[in-house]
Order: structure tokens, then sequence, then C-alpha cells
């Protein structure tokens, strides 16, 4: 997946709970974009598809999920098996929350 920010701006990345990913949302509109892991110079994300034009094309039902249990480790490691890889160009820096 390729993530890029014509307005980097009007992006706001917000980090919380264990601080394993940062939350994309728009600060234009307040939408939830996408969730983003960094590490080093590698990225994987997965993105709100409510916010793409072709959203309809998702048909799978959405499962409740609990990770409450989970550790920074066990997160991480879910996360990049799990969600694409991702190239961010033109992206906005990184929060310190």
């Amino acid at each position: 997946m390729t993530l890029i920010a014509r307005e980097p701006e009007h992006l706001q990345l917000y980090s919380f709970g264990l601080h394993t990913a940062e939350s994309v949302i728009c600060r234009r509109c307040g939408i939830y974009v996408a969730m983003v892991l960094i590490e080093e110079d590698r990225a994987w994300s997965t993105i709100n598809i409510d916010t793409l034009e072709e959203r309809a094309s998702f048909t799978r039902q959405a499962e409740p999920r609990d990770f409450s249990a989970e550790d920074v480790v066990g997160r991480t490691a879910r996360r990049k098996a799990r969600w694409s890889p991702t190239t961010l160009v033109d992206w906005p820096k990184r929060s310190n929350a």
C-alpha cells in the first residue's frame, strides 16, 4: 500500500495505549483515516475502508475483536503479520504522544 499525504498539515497523528501505532485523523473533518505502524525505515498500515470511493467492494462482515490482553511485542507482531506493508509519501512527522 502507498499512503500519500497530499496536504500533510491536515493530518493529525495520535498514539495511545501501548503506543505501537499511530491513528491518522483528518484535521479538517475529523474522520479516522488509517492506523500506521512505523519501525525504523519500514511501515505497515490498515485503512478505514469508509474513506474509500470503492468501499462497496468490501463486503466482509466486521467481527468483534478483543486485543486487550496483548503486550507490546505481541501487538506489534500481529500488526506486522496482518497489516499491509506501506510506503509513506510526504508523511507528517511522528507524534511524541
